[in-house]
């Protein structure tokens, strides 16, 4: 009895409280950041290719393998461009990657051994 009573109570609520459950809509459905990026994804090549030789980073035997429009959640700056590269020929480890945050800062890393 007990659970057709609480049953009952969750299918007649939205009705008997529309407006309460139209806020709520609201809420749920806002967005919190928006995923448009600010820097686009030719851009974002353009400053890795300026990155990588002003820099000086070997990639001659790798190639771009990915670009991936993140949420970096751990370090609070928003979404960035993750750019990866890729040995052509097979081998473990030394690929190399970037992130470019909106704000315009770029953390490069090493990947693997």
């Amino acid at each position: 009895m007990k659970k057709i009573i609480i049953l009952s109570f969750f299918l007649i609520y939205p009705f008997i409280c529309p407006a309460q459950n139209a806020e709520l809509k609201k809420q749920v459905m806002k967005p919190v950041h928006s995923f448009k990026p600010d820097i686009s994804i030719s851009e974002a090549l353009s400053i890795a290719e300026r990155y990588i030789k002003e820099n000086r980073i070997d990639v001659s035997e790798q190639y771009i393998n990915n670009v991936r429009l993140l949420y970096d959640d751990g370090t609070k700056k928003g979404i960035h461009w993750h750019i990866q590269w890729a040995w052509s020929l097979p081998r473990l480890g030394g690929e190399f990657s970037l992130k470019i945050y909106m704000d315009g800062t770029i953390i490069p890393r090493v990947c693997g051994p």
